[in-house]
């Protein structure tokens, strides 16, 4: 838990130090490693061709749930979309603000 606590300190720092596309580079995670995510959301997701984090950051959380639900790899349900958009944050889902979990729903044009 200390190595942990002591990326996040990591990733802080290269916040303020370098550009956004080396910071993004630098945190690449698979997708189980995310917060909100497991291997089952990893493996919803390898099947629209996300794999690890940069894959998700560049197409976003709405964009990826919006491709899950087209190509019928899930039915629509909110809590996935609020777990895409927290692991893009680094917090749990249940935090995202309401201003937050209304923007991801008009990003993902969510009509369920």
């Amino acid at each position: 838990m200390r190595y942990r606590s002591h990326r996040f300190q990591l990733y802080k720092v290269s916040c303020f130090l370098i550009g956004c596309e080396e910071r993004i580079q630098l945190m690449s995670r698979a997708i189980e490693q995310m917060r909100n995510l497991g291997p089952r959301c990893a493996g919803w997701l390898a099947d629209i061709g996300i794999h690890d984090e940069n894959d998700l950051r560049a197409v976003g959380a709405a964009v990826a749930y919006r491709e899950l639900i087209i190509r019928g790899v899930v039915r629509p349900h909110r809590m996935l979309l609020y777990a895409l958009g927290g692991a893009l944050l680094d917090i749990d889902c249940n935090r995202l603000s309401r201003e937050m979990k209304r923007t991801l729903e008009e990003e993902a044009t969510l009509d369920c």
